[in-house]
């Protein structure tokens, strides 16, 4: 299922603080995917898969629009089919939106609140 989509065009950096518990009888996988338009998303965060029945565990990354380390070409998906690896971030250029994709595993049959926080921070403009 998708979540809501938030406008971000303001902001440098995004910091992203996930409380994330198992659900039962499959695991969890959590993404966050980011758009420019609102229509086409690409994968941009992959928590840790979350076992079945696991305890909450809280996961924070930030993103940032001026990310300056180099990167290897990354496999990212599109749409409502993530491909992100697990554990995985992609700097350097969030778009306008972000929304939360969940994909259940095999005879994942309930689940369990997801919190997902989060907070924009902007440079002030220096002129």
């Amino acid at each position: 299922a998708a979540g809501v989509a938030f406008p971000l065009r303001n902001y440098d950096s995004i910091e992203i603080e996930a409380e994330l518990v198992g659900a039962t009888g499959g695991p969890l996988d959590v993404y966050v995917q980011s758009s420019d338009d609102g229509i086409v998303w690409y994968d941009t965060v992959h928590f840790a898969q979350i076992l079945a029945a696991a305890s909450a565990v809280l996961y924070r990354t930030s993103l940032s629009r001026y990310a300056t380390a180099a990167t290897a070409p990354t496999v990212v998906g599109k749409n409502l089919s993530p491909a992100l690896a697990a554990g995985s971030a992609i700097q350097n250029g969030f778009g306008d939106h972000l929304r939360l994709v969940m994909v259940a595993g095999t005879s994942t049959s309930a689940g369990a609140a997801i919190l997902v926080r989060l907070t924009g921070f902007a440079v002030p403009y220096r002129g």
